[in-house]
């Protein structure tokens, strides 16, 4: 019984093959660099319209032209990649912004990272861990996102 689900002829076994390395390929992580997040950033800057918002974000239609104008400039993400790395920046871009709003802490903008004495950040780093990698890390397209926080509606 379960022999003849399976796809007989080769074309159709081609075609689920080709279809598993499509889905394969558009589930997995994608490698992003810095000059294609910019280019996702001012896509999304272009789209800052309530025309393409929903209550929750960006609508279908607006997830649909970012996907077009990055695969016009030869970077071939999915929806899902391409909404995975804007939730990543807005999540970057808010840990940033919280730590730029403790007292002591400011945004350098000549070396693009968060700056404070080192007494407090080892004060913070006692209560959350998970900042210590912003004492050294840069974050290039903090402005970029500041200019009336673009993406984080």
């Amino acid at each position: 019984m379960f022999q003849e689900e399976l796809p007989t002829n080769r074309t159709t076994k081609a075609a689920m093959a080709s279809q598993f390395d499509q889905e394969k390929r558009t589930r997995g992580r994608a490698t992003w660099y810095n000059f294609q997040r910019l280019k996702l950033i001012k896509t999304l800057s272009k789209l800052n319209t309530p025309r393409y918002w929903t209550r929750n974000g960006w609508n279908v239609v607006a997830w649909e032209i970012v996907q077009q104008h990055m695969k016009d400039s030869e970077y071939d993400y999915s929806i899902r990649q391409i909404k995975y790395q804007e939730r990543a920046l807005k999540r970057q871009y808010d840990t940033v912004k919280k730590l730029i709003r403790l007292n002591g802490f400011h945004w350098d903008k000549s070396h693009r990272r968060v700056i404070a004495q080192d007494d407090l950040w080892r004060q913070l780093f006692e209560s959350d861990k998970r900042v210590v990698k912003w004492r050294q890390m840069q974050f290039p397209f903090y402005e970029e996102l500041y200019k009336g926080e673009i993406i984080l509606h």
